[in-house]
């Protein structure tokens, strides 16, 4: 067997999507972000040394959590899925059944690779690499131990996010929620891609608790990109060198402290029908709330919140979560900002959707 992966420290933790433990089915690995993770790459549970290893890690105390820490153990024998579930009853312990290699090839685990472990920081990226030996549990066991002190150290750091003030004036910021509860609105889903390029929306109230409103208004949509245009698109041009020419669907959202409206951890362009996203404008209304912060936990764990009328801007790349509003109502405009190129991107994808699954069933 050969020595060594060919990941390295410092190289960015490949993105993947496999089946596994998880009871959700499929798991997408980029929601690991914000955590330490630890990976452990094997070919069978049923090696002595391999068992042994999971066995101790199955029985820490609570040092795999799955709010700082989360565990993936990566195997490539079909029949490890009845032999490995007991092991994953701890919401931070999953295994990935990685019986076609997809996510080994990934990592450089070959067929002749010795297993290996790696270490992985909160922006999916390789702090170390540790060989399978018998003392490796005991050593990733006792950094687990301190990840809880070292992420309030290493996590405090600036977040690369715009907050611009008076994007919207307070007259404004009034018509608009007046709007909102003149038109009505309906909760907000979630978005599925149960095939390639065809979304479904799903409510999951606990991951998503909002309210939306399209708005529909013609001169209120103009007076909305009238004021992105002027006071936010030039600043994304000069401080991260986009020229932003086009924007989604315009929604006002609402966040109530009497449904604990919140937003999980997640990214804005993971989905086929949104990969031609580029920056999310989040322009809040008002500020008689609290709680509502809006946190990126890849880069800390305070969270941002803009005055009324002030917007907050950042790359759809980014994981970001709304922490529950505890008391009050946090209203704000939504939407999503992107240019000529992504708009052809926009265009292919929605062709192609529509080639695979038919025009009656791309509609309506």
């Amino acid at each position: 067997m050969s020595a060594s992966p060919s990941i390295l420290v410092g190289d960015p933790a490949p993105w993947f999507v496999q089946k596994g433990s998880d009871a959700h089915g499929d798991y997408h690995f980029d929601k690991a972000a914000g955590r330490y993770s630890v990976l452990f790459f094997f070919h069978s549970g049923a090696q002595a040394d391999v068992a042994s290893s999971l066995s101790r890690l199955a029985a820490q105390d609570g040092r795999i959590d799955s709010i700082h820490t989360l565990f993936f153990g990566i195997t490539n024998d079909p029949r490890d899925v009845g032999r490995l579930d007991a092991l994953s009853s701890n919401a931070g312990i999953r295994f990935f059944w990685d019986t076609d290699r997809k996510v080994s090839s990934l990592y450089g685990f070959g067929p002749d690779t010795r297993p290996f472990w790696l270490l992985v920081d909160p922006l999916l990226r390789v702090r170390a690499v540790f060989p399978h030996t018998p003392q490796v549990v005991d050593e990733i066991l006792a950094i687990l131990a301190a990840i809880p002190a070292m992420m309030m150290r290493e996590t405090s750091g600036p977040v690369p996010a715009l907050v611009l003030s008076d994007v919207f004036e307070p007259e404004f910021c009034d018509r608009l929620m007046r709007y909102y509860t003149e038109k009505g609105s309906r909760p907000s889903g979630i978005f599925m891609e149960n095939a390639p390029g065809r979304s479904v929306p799903v409510l999951d109230s606990q991951f998503k608790r909002r309210r939306d409103c399209p708005i529909e208004d013609a001169h209120l949509i103009d007076q909305v990109q009238l004021r992105i245009t002027r006071r936010i698109v030039p600043e994304i041009r000069k401080v991260f060198q986009f020229n932003a020419t086009r924007l989604e669907r315009l929604i006002i959202a609402c966040y109530a402290a009497h449904e604990r409206g919140r937003f999980g951890p997640h990214r804005d362009d993971t989905l086929t029908a949104a990969a031609h996203r580029r920056f999310a404008v989040s322009i809040n209304l008002n500020d008689a709330f609290a709680g509502g912060q809006v946190t990126f936990p890849e880069f800390s764990p305070r969270g941002l919140a803009p005055p009324a009328g002030g917007a907050l801007v950042f790359s759809c790349g980014l994981m970001h979560r709304v922490d529950p509003v505890t008391q009050g109502q946090r209203f704000a405009c939504l939407t999503f900002l992107y240019d000529e190129a992504a708009a052809r991107i926009r265009q292919a994808n929605w062709q192609a959707a529509r080639a695979r699954h038919g025009a009656a069933g791309s509609s309506g």
